[in-house]
């Protein structure tokens, strides 16, 4: 018969703690705290195992993911508690994940525009040598454009994570409970912020490789 090591008696700790946690809830208020605890407990007890190798590590990891996942549940047990039902939250989530693709694809012509533009502009000027003056300026400008436009797609790409997130978690939790169309329309938001954050990470990338250096 094959003793445990330390490893694996921990692992067995963390996951029977998670199970607990997870079940002991009297609202569903409650059970949606609990459950984000649960899975805080899991990852932050397995991460602090694989970094660590140590019963300390692993508890110090497993703490502070339960925190961390207790304020998760909390925020979306709150979010849920200022709606009269599960389908009323539902429909909210799905006209804030619609405004977040809105701006996404929004900002996503924007950095499409502007690396066109952009693209077109170098070549213009690689081929003048005068007005270097204006030229400097026009640039500096421009940088300073790329780097709000750069934050500003930073935080979409946040956002969608968010929503992504908050989506998936409640159509897991609420499945039984919605219609198959609001289902339907919920999956088909994911798909589409996922894709837009895709998207919006390429024109990221090309907007900042754009490369000056030769124009002066």
């Amino acid at each position: 018969m094959k003793t445990m090591t330390l490893k694996d008696s921990l692992i067995a700790v963390i996951c029977a703690t998670a199970l607990v946690t997870s079940g002991c809830a009297s609202t569903d208020q409650q059970n949606t705290e609990n459950q984000g605890t649960a899975a805080g407990v899991v990852i932050g007890g397995l991460l602090g195992l694989a970094l660590g190798d140590s019963k300390e590590a692993t508890l110090l990891g497993a703490t502070v993911g339960a925190v961390l996942g207790n304020m998760y549940g909390k925020h979306v047990a709150d979010k849920k508690a200022e709606y009269k039902d599960t389908e009323a939250y539902m429909t909210a989530m799905i006209a804030e994940s619609d405004k977040v693709i809105a701006a996404s694809r929004e900002q996503r012509e924007t950095l499409q525009s502007s690396v066109t533009n952009q693209k077109q502009m170098i070549a213009s000027y690689k081929q003048k040598s005068a007005e270097q003056q204006d030229l400097k300026k026009a640039l500096s400008e421009q940088l300073e454009k790329n780097a709000k436009d750069l934050e500003t797609t930073n935080e979409l790409i946040a956002a969608i994570d968010r929503e992504v997130g908050i989506q998936q978690r409640v159509l897991n939790e609420e499945r039984a409970q919605l219609a198959s169309v609001m289902i339907d329309k919920s999956e088909a938001n994911i798909t589409t912020m996922e894709s837009e954050k895709r998207q919006l990470q390429l024109l990221k990338t090309q907007l900042a490789s754009l490369d000056y250096r030769r124009v002066y």
